[in-house]
């Protein structure tokens, strides 16, 4: 840690490189869903790059990164239960109702994915399959097409606001 505040490259990316080790060991043992794991430890490494200037060299360096740690899984749980509380108050008991494993309603499913997907564009579409219909991570999908995880989260966003406006418009 100290070679790396001093600018020593090698230094800095043996230490980003443990770091992710750690970090992910630390993850893994209170996540069980992998995308959330790769998110959440890149999101640790760029605190880490942010806060190195703050790291006091008289203190050993591990609670240190532990505290890092600590604070972004505690900022991923305001998220996540925000987010989780927001999304199940919108389902009603009849929405939830009609979730059933019927041949009929399934195969109707089915045909108005395809219908919303069909207003996408070839790439747009492949990244929202991908990504929720086979349930690929970011990064996987980032690799598999050979784009930036950036991108791929970009474009699926706006391929979502596209099928919702898509949506909406032919409701009215």
């Amino acid at each position: 840690m100290l070679f790396s505040q001093n600018g020593d490259k090698k230094s800095y990316t043996q230490l980003l490189v443990s770091v992710e080790k750690l970090a992910r060991r630390y993850l893994s043992s209170r996540l069980k869903i992998s995308s959330d794991i790769d998110d959440l430890t890149q999101e640790i490494l760029i605190t880490v790059h942010n806060a190195k200037h703050t790291f006091d060299a008289t203190k050993p360096v591990l609670p240190w990164l532990y505290a890092i740690f600590r604070y972004r899984f505690q900022d991923y749980l305001r998220t996540h239960y925000r987010l989780k509380k927001h999304l199940t108050s919108e389902l009603t008991p009849n929405v939830e109702a009609t979730y059933t494993t019927d041949p009929k309603l399934d195969w109707e499913y089915r045909n108005l994915i395809q219908k919303l997907l069909s207003y996408l564009l070839p790439k747009q579409r492949t990244i929202l399959e991908m990504l929720y219909i086979n349930g690929n991570s970011a990064q996987e999908v980032s690799k598999a097409l050979e784009i930036s995880v950036s991108n791929v989260r970009t474009t699926a966003h706006r391929s979502i606001k596209l099928i919702k406006a898509r949506a909406n418009k032919t409701n009215d």
